[in-house]
């Protein structure tokens, strides 16, 4: 989350100068029949909030519908945000489209599209779009960047992650090109460089980085370190095996320091130096 001389920083820069303390005072334009007397009977919370240069109106089934402007502060409770930049408060529900996202917090809905700065995410569906930094509570990624911040649990279908923390979660498939990795499920996808410290990696091609512990089930390893785990199966090409337990797979080349093998394929191409004691039958 931003400090408060950060988020001070961005008041001046916008200049809130003119901000009102009624959010309908910050109304330029009403759309498709809305009215200040619809807001005070239907959406009593926009009342609470603080905005500006706000274009707004209603669609058919009733709810906001928020054409751009400048969100300062406040609840939304429900509606349609088409675009606009949104700097601090909470978003209860609705669908997000596009816009740029500051801070604040997100407690559920749909985001299709757009930039998101900062904040913290509890729940809903991400389509599309960049995330820059926060913290991610819960809910379900389809698609987009995530270029910093800390993932704590949710579903992350498919993307490019470029750095930052994954503390749980399950994810399905991406292009992850630095990450520190805490716990979870790995299905599927590309892991460029980072440091994995527990969890289960059923598929995928590990390019580079650091693997602390964790179960292996599939999947081809081209480089890196291995410190300790479970490999149970896969294509090993290269790097340095500290210590673990291997299973079954087909070892190209690389280091070995020590640890217990099971496939006897595996024992003749790891190394000689391997005593044939810690062959299990």
């Amino acid at each position: 989350m931003k400090t408060f001389g950060e988020f001070n920083n961005i008041n001046e820069n916008i200049n809130f100068t003119n901000e009102s303390k009624s959010g309908l005072e910050g109304v330029r334009t009403f759309k498709n029949g809305l009215s200040v007397e619809i807001i005070k009977e239907k959406y009593p919370w926009l009342m609470q909030a603080k905005f500006k240069n706000a274009v707004i109106g209603q669609d058919r089934d009733g709810f906001i519908v928020w054409y751009k402007g400048t969100w300062i502060d406040g609840t939304w409770e429900k509606g349609t945000w088409e675009d606009g930049d949104w700097y601090n408060g909470t978003w209860k529900n609705g669908n997000w489209l596009y816009g740029s996202w500051f801070d604040g917090t997100w407690e559920d809905g749909i985001w299709e599209d757009g930039v998101w700065e900062d904040g913290t995410w509890k729940g809903g569906s991400w389509d599309n779009g960049i995330w820059k930094s926060g913290t991610w509570e819960n809910g379900k990624w389809e698609s987009g960047t995530w270029e910093s911040g800390t993932w704590e649990s949710g579903i992350f279908n498919s993307g490019t992650w470029r750095t930052g923390t994954w503390k749980s979660g399950i994810l399905k498939e991406a292009t992850f090109e630095f990450v520190v990795w805490e716990s979870g499920i790995w299905e599927n996808g590309t892991w460029l460089d980072g440091h994995w410290l527990d969890g289960t990696w059923e598929n995928g091609e590990w390019l580079n980085g650091t693997f602390w512990k964790g179960v292996w089930e599939n999947g081809t390893w081209l480089d890196g370190h291995w410190l300790d785990g479970t490999w149970k199966k896969g294509v090993w090409k290269n790097g340095i095996w500290e210590n673990g337990i291997w299973l079954d797979g087909h070892w190209l080349d690389g280091t070995w320091k020590k640890g217990i093998i099971f496939d006897r394929e595996s024992l003749k191409n790891i190394d000689s130096r391997i005593s044939p004691r810690k062959l299990k039958k």
